[in-house]
């Protein structure tokens, strides 16, 4: 996945699905998951962590060290056992990971430290956040409660309600299954480094 051209092969990928209005042929299963918190902080002096934890569904691996009270993660569940598969576990790769804790800078200063729980629709709703956050200007306000889409690489996508009606029916048209989803829990403060002023906002 990190290897050069990789990220132009999809791009072309997606212009050509674009084109011929059909969804790129993939096969994937649905993957659900929980037991994930994040915590969004800032201090008087515009100072930021975004961070977030996950144990999953089963808490973990299971396994607790005796008499330091730690139980273990489970990192390895985020490898797909197949082989021949793009997130197969082999020598030398990280597996695929939900979690997105992101810092935002401006002129490079912290503005806004934002992250979220709820499994794999963590980085859906993060990418609308940051979206209209950073891209469209939109106040951390706005950008938290606008409307999001999810979607992990099936046909199956699920969209808020205020999700706009004209995008559910295109997204039908070419061969999708839309339905309505409660999305990730995203958590933001922001820093105004001018005034000295912070925020914070969670849905």
């Amino acid at each position: 996945m990190l290897s050069p051209g990789y990220d132009q092969r999809l791009a072309a990928q997606v212009q050509s699905a674009v084109a011929d209005k059909k969804p790129i042929a993939i096969q994937l299963k649905e993957h659900l998951d929980d037991g994930t918190v994040h915590i969004s902080s800032v201090d008087r002096d515009g100072n930021m962590v975004a961070l977030t934890l996950t144990h999953g569904g089963v808490f973990g691996s299971q396994v607790t060290i005796e008499g330091l009270g730690l139980t273990l993660g489970h990192g390895m569940s985020r490898f797909d056992p197949h082989p021949g598969h793009p997130n197969a576990p082999a020598p030398g790769k990280r597996p695929l990971t939900n979690m997105c804790p992101t810092v935002v800078l401006r002129q490079g200063k912290p503005i806004l430290a934002v992250g979220a729980s709820g499994g794999v629709k963590i980085p859906n709703a993060l990418f609308d956040v940051l979206t209209n956050f950073v891209a469209r200007r939109d106040t951390m306000f706005h950008a938290i409660e606008a409307p999001r889409l999810n979607c992990t690489g099936t046909l199956t996508v699920g969209v808020e309600p205020a999700w706009p009606k004209v995008s559910i029916d295109y997204l039908k048209e070419i061969g999708f299954k839309v339905s309505q989803m409660e999305s990730a829990h995203v958590g933001a403060v922001s820093f105004d480094p001018d005034t000295g002023e912070s925020k914070g906002q969670l849905r």
